[in-house]
């Protein structure tokens, strides 16, 4: 009787460390699971976030060069005889709402980016500012407005910034390149 009491609780305990086995083994795999779905969820979230920037980014870009062109075209408020010219507003008020854009996409980018960025954004802002008075003066009075080399050149800077924040391998050399060709 004892050979078979024995190999009862032979087999009782086999099925216990078999069956506890088998529970450490599904606690693992959940456990693995939600860490893998967390991971997943996270580089998604990550994913969506440089999206966003990026997208953000090109708007700001083209939000910019409309900026500038607009500037670089419009007339002054008087036309040639001296008097105001409804076409001449009109292309004021076309300037403007490319400023405002400009100005709406800087502050866009200003909640998704990183603190380094956003003091760049902040001096380039300023910039921008100082360079639209120009543009005012020469619409309004027509002054010299040659403020545009000083503001392209920072925002040359601040895109290798943008650039290197989207992960874009920038090539020293050839950026300084780009630099002096910019400038000549």
């Amino acid at each position: 009787m004892d050979a078979i009491r024995a190999t009862i609780d032979a087999a009782y305990i086999q099925g216990f460390l078999g069956f506890f086995g088998a529970l450490i083994g599904a606690a693992a795999l959940i456990v693995s699971i939600r860490i893998a779905a967390k991971n997943t969820l996270n580089e998604i979230k990550l994913e969506k976030v440089a999206e966003s920037k990026r997208d953000q980014y090109i708007a700001l870009t083209e939000a910019y060069t409309q900026y500038l062109v607009s500037s670089l075209t419009l007339p002054t408020s008087c036309d040639a005889d001296g008097s105001g010219n409804s076409e001449n507003h009109n292309d004021w008020n076309l300037h403007l709402a490319k400023y405002i854009e400009l100005v709406g996409c800087i502050n866009k980018v200003n909640l998704i980016t990183t603190s380094e960025i956003r003091l760049e954004l902040f001096k380039l802002e300023k910039e921008l500012t100082s360079y639209q008075a120009s543009v005012s003066n020469h619409y309004f009075n027509n002054h010299s407005q040659d403020l545009s080399h000083e503001l392209e050149d920072k925002v040359f800077e601040f895109a290798k910034l943008l650039r290197v924040d989207l992960g874009i391998e920038n090539d020293s050399i050839i950026e300084d390149r780009l630099l002096v060709l910019r400038n000549s």
